[in-house]
């Protein structure tokens, strides 16, 4: 009797421990997992192995956790049978069932969802062994289960998408992780590499240039109030860049008496790359070399704008002034006492406003700013105090500069079924 008892106090033990090790590993978030590749603690290594087999995982702890409570059951009802008759396996049943759901169920469980990757480690190893002792049975139920999921399923597979990883990062922001700062941060890295670079360039009809036939004297007071330490150069047409010219250099050949020297004489040569390219190859290329300001062409090959490593970088960090520059202030902002109100510069990269408004930022390829956003929708250079209209909002032109889209009014309409 007293052995009978202990077997079958064993048994709900077993079938606490594979009830805890299936929510251990279930468990386990992508972060946990990545944590366990880089541990050297025992079991580590194949708990991730496991974690990639997820079908024999499962499968294997299903069959040990059903043959553990079916020989419980079947235990206890022989038990009752032989030592208080037929008419208390009822009560024994019910006694079992509340048992089992408790300290074979629940609890184990509860403990797992808290220590999920002691548990994956501790146990990595026994549910290895037992997948090879079992391992026709696994592989027969597995080939059928994969044969029912794709008749059911249709080849849909849960993958980790961009927007999935957002949704961790808001989640993070909501329960206090990182703050609301972090978390725009992050938001902005996750975007970076989808930005092209028209979205953040300076456009050609706002880059300072000079003419190359010009000497370092004639070129120095324009370049000095300018404020700018990079700036490109043109010979014969404004589209034709031949160079860069540092600041620096200038200076140097100040000191060097050579000031009435062709400009050309100390110009760099330029980069030059498509406004069709993402930021992220600029950023390796300005990490590349030493010149840090790139010419960007258009389709046909004329001159687009510039990109410096300042304009990547304020992707990241928002707008860096430096000391020869005026802070313009907030390129969207909220109108005061207003909900979903805002006032928005034209120059505002559309891509950022998308992020600001959590609007699809598949658009936000397609045009460089906000102003272009809404000349592409009505097809013609709006008025001021023009209304256009689109799925999330209706725009107000405030003001225009003959005909450039200067300011604008966007009333944000909040999609219910979010």
């Amino acid at each position: 009797m007293i052995s009978e008892i202990i077997f079958i106090i064993v048994l709900i033990f077993l079938s606490g421990i594979f009830s805890s090790t299936e929510t251990a590993y279930t468990a386990l978030s992508i972060i946990q997992i990545k944590e366990l590749e880089k541990s050297k603690k025992k079991g580590s290594n194949l708990a991730v192995k496991l974690t990639k087999r997820k079908d024999i995982l499962l499968t294997t702890i299903l069959i040990g956790n059903n043959i553990v409570n079916i020989s419980v059951s079947s235990l206890v009802t022989t038990f009752c049978i032989k030592f208080y008759g037929q008419s208390m396996v009822a009560y024994a049943t019910g006694i079992l069932t509340l048992v089992i759901l408790i300290f074979g169920e629940v609890t184990p469980k509860q403990i797992a969802i808290n220590n999920s990757k002691k548990i994956a480690r501790i146990m990595s190893y026994p549910i290895f062994i037992l997948s090879k002792i079992l391992y026709p049975l696994v592989y027969f139920i597995k080939f059928f289960g994969n044969f029912v999921d794709r008749v059911f399923s249709k080849g849909n597979k849960k993958t980790l998408t961009i927007e999935g990883l957002m949704h961790v990062v808001d989640a993070a922001e909501d329960f206090g992780i990182v703050d609301q700062y972090e978390s725009d941060l992050m938001q902005k890295v996750l975007h970076f590499s989808n930005n092209p670079i028209k979205t953040i360039m300076t456009h050609r009809k706002d880059v300072f240039i000079v003419s190359a036939d010009l000497s370092i004297r004639e070129a120095f007071s324009d370049i000095v109030n300018s404020g700018y330490s990079r700036i490109p150069i043109y010979f014969e047409y404004k589209e034709n860049i031949i160079g860069i010219v540092l600041i620096r250099d200038i200076l140097q050949a100040q000191l060097e008496n050579k000031m009435d020297q062709p400009i050309m004489s100390i110009k760099r040569e330029p980069i030059f790359v498509l406004e069709t390219k993402h930021v992220n190859y600029i950023f390796f290329l300005f990490k590349k070399i030493k010149l840090q300001m790139a010419i960007v062409l258009d389709e046909y090959g004329g001159f687009a704008g510039v990109i410096s490593m300042e304009d990547v970088a304020e992707q990241l960090l928002g707008e860096i002034y430096d000391e020869h520059e005026n802070a313009q202030g907030e390129i969207i902002k909220q109108v005061e006492g207003v909900k979903d109100l805002y006032i928005i510069q034209g120059e505002t990269p559309f891509i950022y406003f998308c992020d600001e408004m959590d609007i699809d930022y598949k658009q936000a390829e397609k045009v460089g700013t906000i102003a272009a956003y809404l000349m592409s929708l009505t097809g013609d250079i709006p008025n001021e105090k023009d209304f256009i209209s689109d799925e999330y909002g209706i725009y107000t032109i405030l003001k225009m500069n003959k005909r450039r889209i200067e300011e604008i009014k966007f009333n944000r309409i909040i999609d219910p079924s979010k």
